[in-house]
């Protein structure tokens, strides 16, 4: 499981240098049951969203 606490520390330690809206956010779209954590499937849906993200600007940038 992945606490709030733990997303800001990850953050913090990469030097994002991310308020705590940002994070507040990513919580909110990341834990879809509500329960305070991230758990493996919410982690692997929010990857999988980012991932397709990425590619799709790939794709994108690559047309220009």
């Amino acid at each position: 499981m992945i606490s709030k606490n733990d997303i800001k520390e990850t953050f913090s330690g990469m030097r994002f240098g991310v308020q705590p809206e940002v994070v507040d956010k990513f919580f909110a779209v990341a834990d879809i049951s509500g329960d305070g954590q991230i758990n493996f499937e919410e982690f692997y849906h929010l990857f999988e969203r980012v991932l397709k993200d990425a590619m799709r600007y790939v794709v994108l940038s690559k047309s220009l």
